[in-house]
């Protein structure tokens, strides 16, 4: 049975939905799409599909893959456009070998900040700063070049153009960020016209879209 990897952009209001409730809208577009799924077996039989980890609700990606089995190949690709809403949609389909395990790539992701330039200064960024990841049963302290790895930045007319890779393992949340590269010391953070975008899957410092280039998948959809 074929195996497929789909990597879907969500953008716009969907990027306020939750992880749940955003891979559920993509279950429902291949049933409009008609594609033909392989089921788990048991009493409660479910699609057989592989989602990337959840990037935080408000926070558009473009780096949205999802590995499905099929029962049957898929013959019009094109038209799997149609089925997809404006701001969730796939923009590549590849056919992957039948033992790719997408986990296996999942070791971080690539993110993009787009800040005002009057209210934000990417100089401010300290690579020996510590940051706080806290979770429910503990709290870890990292260094902001250890959270925030391969920080860059570029100036285009009224915005910075932040770029920095984030480990799964060490997923500070963008906000404290923004805590440190405001350039306004205030008790509330204005996020007002800030943007912010997971643009790929990063494994061992290569794109996760290059590597199943790399190992034959073939691109159907681009856009």
């Amino acid at each position: 049975m074929p195996t497929y990897v789909f990597r879907f952009v969500r953008g716009g209001i969907i990027r306020y939905l939750s992880q749940k409730e955003t891979d559920n809208a993509i279950q429902r577009f291949f049933k409009r799409a008609g594609v033909s799924l392989k089921f788990t077996e048991g009493y409660h039989p479910r699609p057989k599909m592989v989602f990337t980890p959840p990037v935080p609700t408000g926070v558009a990606s473009t780096a949205w893959y999802v590995q499905i089995e099929a029962t049957e190949r898929i013959k019009d690709f094109t038209k799997l456009q149609f089925y997809g809403h404006f701001t969730l949609k796939p923009i590549q389909i590849s056919l992957v070998p039948n033992d790719f395990k997408l986990q296996k790539y999942l070791e971080a992701f690539q993110y993009n900040l787009y800040l005002p330039t009057k209210r934000y200064n990417p100089d401010r960024f300290i690579p020996e700063k510590l940051v706080t990841k806290k979770t429910k049963k503990s709290v870890r302290k990292f260094r902001m070049d250890e959270a925030f790895e391969d920080f860059s930045y570029t100036k285009l007319r009224d915005y910075f153009v932040v770029k920095y890779t984030q480990h799964l393992n060490r997923a500070v949340k963008y906000y404290q960020l923004l805590e440190i590269l405001s350039s306004k010391e205030t008790a509330v953070l204005d996020e007002k016209g800030v943007y912010v975008i997971v643009t790929d899957v990063i494994f061992h410092g290569k794109k996760l879209s290059k590597i199943i280039n790399d190992i034959g998948g073939k691109n159907y959809v681009r856009s």
